[in-house]
């Protein structure tokens, strides 16, 4: 798991949106019920949205949050896939 969140960390940076995709998802799936898989779901929601990928985004936002409730960054994730989403309302709620 650490290496792929390793490995997706440094392409993102790179800006190889796609292949950071590919090593987070490989993460999380390796990780499931690893402490720290909410990190992993924020960073791929983060790519999702640079890929304008909003519902899978809100997905990962969604569940970052519900395993992180106090991870500010998962909030702001979701929240921002919800307005790809034109889904107003519900951004409002989670950015609150």
């Amino acid at each position: 798991m650490e290496r792929e969140k390793q490995q997706g960390n440094e392409a993102f940076k790179r800006g190889a949106v796609d292949e950071a995709i590919g090593h987070w998802t490989a993460a999380i799936e390796a990780g499931q019920g690893h402490p720290e898989l909410y990190k992993l779901l924020s960073n791929r929601a983060a790519a999702l949205l640079r890929r304008k990928k909003f519902a899978a985004a809100a997905r990962d936002g969604e569940r970052c949050v519900e395993l992180q409730r106090d991870f500010a960054r998962g909030h702001a994730r979701h929240g921002e896939a919800l307005l790809g989403l034109r889904r107003f309302d519900e951004a409002g709620a989670a950015l609150r």
